[in-house]
């Protein structure tokens, strides 16, 4: 005779199963939603440190216009493309807040390098109607992928011309190493958290680039500014 088969013990295992991947899904959006939190409250005070440094050194040599500028775009194009793809708002919501602030160091540069006029004006004003195409989806899909898919050369363009700024002057002036290091920890937590809540390849790729890039530009300066230190003495 065959054993008779316990039906109340395997439907109590498949509701032990589907309570632990419940509890898994759970812990696992609670950790993203955390790591989450954290890149956006230290987004808000990202580039503070840098226009700090500024501010007070009195001077933008050793800072890149170009730099700047490159990764506007970039900041811009990742958070109209996320928000025109309905993309959950804390998977990119710091991009706007790292926006303002690249905002007001890219108008303390204009403003030193003497180029506030009215040529700046008729820039920002067709920089802002191609973000709000943008967001609002009005570009072709087509048009909305390349876009995406420049993100990555622009914001790896912006970091090496200013990577490759500190190395030629072999020092990095006034630009924050803390502000590199949160740029360092917030790209690297955005690869997991990408991961997990979009997986969109592009992205990855993207971050995971950033990522790389920010670590790099963190080292030069500790290293530029201990060597400076160091010949001091």
């Amino acid at each position: 005779m065959s054993a008779p088969v316990n039906e109340g013990s395997e439907t109590n295992s498949e509701h032990i199963s589907t309570s632990n991947m419940s509890s898994d899904d759970a812990t696992l959006t609670f950790v993203v939603y955390l790591l989450g939190g954290s890149v956006v409250a230290l987004c808000l005070i990202m580039k503070v440190p840098q226009i700090i440094a500024v501010v007070k050194s009195g001077t933008t040599k050793g800072l890149s216009l170009t730099s700047l500028m490159l990764e506007m775009w970039a900041f811009t194009i990742l958070f109209c493309y996320q928000f025109a793809n309905e993309y959950p708002l804390s998977a990119y919501v710091e991009y706007s807040m790292l926006l303002i602030q690249d905002m007001i160091l890219l108008l303390i540069l204009l403003n030193d390098q003497g180029h506030l006029n009215i040529l700046t004006i008729a820039a920002f004003g067709i920089y802002f109607a191609g973000s709000t195409a943008i967001s609002m989806g009005m570009l072709p899909s087509s048009i909305m992928y390349m876009l995406i898919s420049s993100v990555t050369p622009l914001a790896a363009s912006s970091k090496l011309i200013q990577l490759r700024q500190i190395i030629v002057n072999r020092d990095p002036g006034p630009i924050s190493a803390v502000t590199w290091g949160i740029a360092t920890y917030t790209a690297s937590v955005r690869i997991f958290t990408t991961l997990v809540q979009t997986g969109d390849v592009a992205m990855l790729i993207t971050i995971g680039t950033a990522a790389s890039l920010n670590c790099a530009m963190l080292i030069s300066i500790l290293y530029y500014r201990k060597q400076k230190k160091t010949k001091m003495y």
